[in-house]
């Protein structure tokens, strides 16, 4: 329960940014036809939003991370313990983020196979930063310490539980916001204000639920990194 609680603060986080891409939404009802003033405060709520939605996904998922670790490991740390953490450790996170977001993208490009291989031999980096505070490449190398000699097991059940997520979210995501906003197409495309006031509460919706299945995923691959810890000793 405290994860998921966590995870919410992600979506009270997001709350400005959703706010700002809903209020962007130019009179018009399309970019196409909005004047140059419009579209670039449009832009501007945007890139704002989006932002704001990066940092907080961020800062909730070494928090969840952490609280995750302590609930499997029998050391419990209090929600409050867990986000000061999360804080803690951010800009490590970031960096090994974009680090290894850059490898998966470089290892996907080159046919394909070798972005696989990135995914299941660095996929713990996340937990070193995040678990044992680890900096700078140090968190890929215990990455790939854990996963070397243990390559397919570890793959396919990250990837039976990616793709689980991601079925999930999407249909959630259909189900809660695409669907609604397709019965009342006519109705929105009308009246552009009508449409304001409708993506509000829908993303916040969506939002909600998301915050309430994020720790899923999370939770698996903590105590799959915690396992595979265990082994190597």
């Amino acid at each position: 329960m405290r994860l998921s609680a966590i995870s919410l603060v992600g979506v009270v986080f997001t709350l400005p940014g959703l706010l700002m891409s809903v209020v962007g939404v130019d009179r018009s009802g399309s970019l196409v036809t909005a004047q140059p003033a419009d579209f670039w405060t449009h832009i501007s709520l945007t890139a704002i939003g989006v932002l704001v939605t990066i940092i907080a996904s961020i800062f909730v998922s070494t928090s969840l991370n952490a609280s995750a670790y302590s609930e499997i490991s029998g050391k419990r740390i209090s929600g409050r313990a867990a986000l000061l953490h999360g804080l803690k450790v951010f800009w490590p996170y970031v960096l090994t983020i974009i680090i290894l977001k850059l490898a998966l993208g470089i290892g996907l490009a080159l046919l394909f196979i070798p972005g696989l291989i990135v995914f299941a031999y660095l996929a713990f980096a996340e937990q070193a930063v995040v678990l044992e505070e680890l900096r700078g490449l140090n968190p890929f190398r215990r990455s790939l310490a854990l996963v070397v000699g243990r390559f397919w097991p570890v793959f396919w059940r990250l990837l039976a539980c990616y793709v689980a997520f991601g079925v999930v979210a999407l249909v959630g995501s259909a189900v809660l916001v695409q669907l609604p906003l397709a019965l009342a197409a006519d109705i929105l495309a009308r009246d552009p204000l009508v449409l304001k006031i409708t993506l509000a509460p829908l993303m916040l919706v969506g939002g909600a639920v998301t915050a309430l299945i994020a720790p899923l995923p999370i939770i698996f691959q903590v105590q799959l990194y915690d396992r595979l810890k265990r082994l190597a000793k």
